[in-house]
């Protein structure tokens, strides 16, 4: 027979499960709606606040998101996550500054435990430097949230930001093209597909899949 804490334990992840995906599906309201309930209950103060945070900052209400922000660093104003949500919301803001003067230091004392949250702060700092003009800081930045990516999704999509950025700083060929390699060795684990038959008369086919052909970068693959 369970006890009372292990119950409501099992409810509070419940409960975050739920809002993240309102969350993923941009059901800001429900998401909302269930985050505040979970700041009110036993032990889900803090993953409330943070997950109210988050709504507040994908559904663009910054005035909202900063008091909840600040509500949640007073909780708890040494948790790395506390002060990455607040950094975001001073990103939303465009006080690049201020979100490297506030996560820098936080990022020297990530614990093992606080791992996961690495890779979203060296992403941000990333952002910012590239703002702010810095390309040698800004690559930096990316290639440590590729390394600190828990999964192929993510490490391949830190790993594409961080070759992006290479093409603003004068570097040789061959280190351009060793830092390509490491991107094909993200999938190294993966079967490659393989084609039954081949007809060397016929034509090349190329072809591009993109949700967005008009503003999204693919497209310039297609002209290219």
């Amino acid at each position: 027979m369970q006890n009372n804490e292990e119950v409501i334990g099992s409810e509070n992840e419940v409960l975050q499960q739920q809002i993240c995906a309102a969350l993923m599906a941009g059901d800001f309201l429900t998401a909302e709606t269930k985050a505040k309930n979970l700041s009110i209950m036993h032990d889900g103060r803090f993953a409330g606040l943070a997950l109210l945070t988050s709504v507040y900052i994908e559904s663009r209400q910054q005035e909202k998101a900063e008091k909840v922000a600040a509500e949640l660093l007073r909780e708890n104003p040494r948790h790395v996550y506390a002060i990455y949500l607040k950094a975001r919301v001073e990103f939303m803001a465009g006080e690049h500054a201020s979100v490297i003067e506030r996560l820098t230091p936080a990022l020297q004392r990530v614990s093992a435990k606080e791992r996961p949250y690495k890779e979203k702060i060296c992403n941000l700092l990333g952002q910012c430097y590239r703002f702010l003009g810095d390309s040698e800081k800004s690559t930096a930045y990316y290639r440590q949230a590729a390394d600190a990516a828990d999964n192929t999704a993510l490490k391949a999509t830190e790993y594409s930001n961080y070759l992006f950025n290479l093409h603003y700083l004068f570097l040789s060929e061959e280190k351009i093209y060793h830092s390509h390699c490491g991107y094909n060795r993200i999938f190294s684990k993966i079967r490659p597909f393989m084609h039954r038959q081949r007809n060397c008369r016929q034509k090349i086919r190329l072809g591009y899949i993109s949700p967005d052909f008009r503003e999204h970068v693919v497209l310039r693959f297609v002209y290219a």
